[in-house]
């Protein structure tokens, strides 16, 4: 079922002549999520479409068709410059409105978000909100033949839109050596048709220098002035890395967690089980559990600068030993905890990163350390039956399960176990 669903409309002139040529009555719908849902508040009225030149949207998927496919979000730092306006449709209608709808990568599928939001200068509220995951082939499809659509209602009028069709032919025409290139720059966040060639060569041998299993998660923490800085630091700490030694029980645990795992889960979910599998495997208590420094459950550790804010750490081909960079206490024992949880859920012995980007193999090992250190089991017990809990009793949950605030806010969200309630501060007399 389609996304974008439109109508060509017999418009009342408009300046632009590209613009009134490619006018259209748009409906746009996110498995059950209408996200052009809207409440017009100069006629009183609801309605579920709008009205809007069909090739504004053409045109900003175009300018941005390599990072929507390969440019994912961070979870844990600002996004980079221009994240937003590359991934949220609403940056698309230049003075008509769309509603913010983001699209983001996310392994083989794209995630789609829709918030609402009550335009400033705008008399409209939309009002449709979802967070889906659909897969991305498809989704690349229904958006090719959008702006292939918008290109054939253009033919034959008297409204040049050439140098946009030059570039949507580039992009059409790249070759598999070319697409790997331009993966390559947009996972760093880099326009892969407008690059430096002392860049694009670095992003080059980057790309064919490092492993499969490292070189997307290591590109999502690169920036234009730190690819080669990153070039240098990754073949250095995965050597250092693997002279590190841990516990030798660890091996017998991995296999007890991959056998807990299901095919076909999400990767948060599987993270979830193999935390589960490992706790009741070392027969530990509800609640926090210490990462042994030394002895048969030692995960062995060094800290590290890192050259990028999105790189935190790398982990062992074959355990779950990592370099960390420096954090207070309880951030320093969360990537302790996803070292091992990359090391318990991975499906091959191969190193691995540790970064702030919002793929399926981070998201795995982010939900092994949340479960592992803070069980929902032992937040659900914990808070009863509570509805709401306040801050305090947030930070309370931290302190004894030894992990940030953040971390239990989001088990409380993630898990359905309760809200929190965040009392504003008093105003001063």
């Amino acid at each position: 079922m389609r996304i974008f669903r439109y109508e060509w409309a017999a418009a009342d002139p408009y300046p632009e002549p590209i613009a009134h040529r490619t006018m259209a009555d748009l409906r746009i719908v996110v498995g059950d999520c209408v996200a052009t849902d809207l409440y017009d508040e100069c006629l009183n009225q609801p309605g579920d479409s709008i009205r809007v030149p069909m090739s504004r949207i053409a045109e900003w998927l175009v300018l941005n068709w390599w990072y929507l496919w390969f440019e994912a979000d961070s979870v844990a730092y600002a996004d980079r410059h221009g994240f937003a306006a590359r991934h949220n449709l609403a940056y698309a209608g230049h003075g008509f409105v769309l509603p913010q709808l983001s699209l983001q990568p996310f392994g083989d599928q794209m995630r789609i978000r829709v918030q609402p939001w009550n335009p400033r200068d705008a008399p409209l509220r939309f009002r449709g909100a979802c967070d889906v995951l659909l897969p991305r082939v498809k989704v690349e499809r229904e958006l090719e033949a959008l702006v292939e659509d918008v290109f054939h209602q253009l033919r034959g009028a008297d409204t040049p839109f050439d140098d946009l069709q030059a570039d949507w032919q580039a992009i059409r025409s790249v070759g598999p050596d070319e697409r790997e290139f331009c993966q390559a720059a947009a996972l760093a966040g880099l326009d892969p048709f407008d690059l430096p060639d002392s860049v694009a060569s670095a992003v080059e041998r980057f790309w064919n220098d490092t492993a499969p299993s490292l070189r997307e998660d290591a590109l999502h923490g690169v920036e234009t002035a730190s690819v080669v800085a990153v070039t240098q630091w990754l073949p250095r700490q995965l050597a250092a890395v693997e002279e590190i030694e841990s516990g030798d029980e660890w091996s017998g645990v991995q296999r007890v967690a991959r056998a807990s795992l299901t095919a076909g889960d999400m990767p948060w979910q599987r993270g979830y089980a193999a935390a589960r599998a490992v706790r009741r495997e070392l027969d530990v208590p509800w609640g926090s559990f210490a990462l042994n420094r030394e002895g048969p459950l030692r995960v062995g550790n060094r800290t590290v600068t890192s050259p990028s804010a999105q790189i935190e750490g790398c982990v062992a081909a074959d355990s779950p030993s990592c370099v960390v960079i420096k954090k207070h206490a309880a951030g320093k024992r969360f990537l302790l905890a996803r070292a091992l949880g990359e090391y318990m859920t991975r499906t091959e012995a191969a190193p691995a990163l540790l970064g702030t980007r919002d793929t399926p193999r981070q998201a795995e090992s982010r939900a092994f350390a949340a479960e592992f250190l803070a069980p929902s089991k032992w937040l659900r017990s914990s808070v009863g039956t509570a509805r709401t809990v306040d801050p305090e009793a947030v930070d309370e949950l931290a302190q004894e399960a030894g992990v940030s605030s953040w971390v239990i806010r989001h088990q409380l969200a993630n898990h359905g176990i309760t809200e929190v309630a965040d009392a504003r501060w008093p105003a001063s007399a």
